[in-house]
């Protein structure tokens, strides 16, 4: 059992991938403030998860944000509440500067003082990007790519940021300095579900993992059980 509060719980989901089954009765809970990690082989139904999590792929089952019954809710409407998603392929308008795709990621906030505040955190966060503001996106590099699409994610004010594989394709030190500042973003209170394919990475930082094997949850494992598990994650988990 998680700590924190529910932020976001999932019962029963269940979803598919053009004709195959993908997810079958998948649960799973993220708490409010919370870090959580999904682990799993290739296949396993990660990214469908968190796909169907944005009604990017259907699915059936019960997804409760905060109470709230999310099954007959648009992607949008449920970006609007607050759940924000990275995906793999980043999305970035590659053809539009860094602070061009910025300003689209606050595109639903009215208030210009609340976009700069969110801006000037972005470039806290990630100073390369303020000075990389006029480059273009498909200029950068992999590293300052996946910095923007997260930067892009925070401008929309997420209440929950989702990433699926935020290190993939990444040198070790990037990808560590990437996860390093998810990190600092979650101790700064940010609840993160995280799809990952560095483990060792992602349970530093995890309070909580799940690990998916062919669409299922095989195992629910708190931060202080990560290394009585080796068995676990040797069979579920291939980095």
């Amino acid at each position: 059992m998680t700590p924190f509060p529910d932020l976001l719980r999932v019962n029963n989901l269940s979803a598919r991938y053009g004709r195959m089954d993908v997810l079958r009765s998948v649960n799973l809970s993220i708490g409010e403030g919370e870090f959580v990690a999904v682990l799993g082989p290739n296949g396993a139904g990660k990214t469908t998860l968190l796909r169907a999590l944005m009604r990017l792929n259907e699915g059936s089952g019960e997804i409760l944000f905060r109470g709230r019954d999310l099954t007959r809710l648009s992607t949008h409407g449920r970006a609007a509440l607050g759940m924000i998603m990275v995906q793999e392929d980043r999305g970035l308008f590659r053809d539009m500067t860094v602070h061009e795709n910025l300003t689209v990621g606050a595109h639903a906030c009215r208030d210009r003082s609340e976009t700069q505040s969110r801006r000037e955190r972005v470039f806290a966060i990630f100073p390369r990007l303020h000075e990389r503001g006029g480059q273009i996106a498909h200029s950068l590099s992999g590293g300052e790519q996946q910095m923007l699409a997260i930067g892009r994610a925070l401008m929309a004010g997420p209440k929950l940021l989702m990433l699926d594989e935020p290190s993939l394709g990444l040198a070790p030190r990037m990808a560590a300095e990437i996860l390093a500042r998810l990190g600092e973003l979650n101790r700064a209170g940010l609840s993160i579900l995280l799809v990952e394919q560095k483990a060792p990475l992602a349970l530093q930082l995890a309070s909580r993992a799940y690990v998916l094997a062919v669409g299922r949850v095989v195992a629910e494992l708190n931060a202080d059980q990560f290394g009585s598990h080796h068995e676990t994650l040797a069979r579920y988990y291939f980095a």
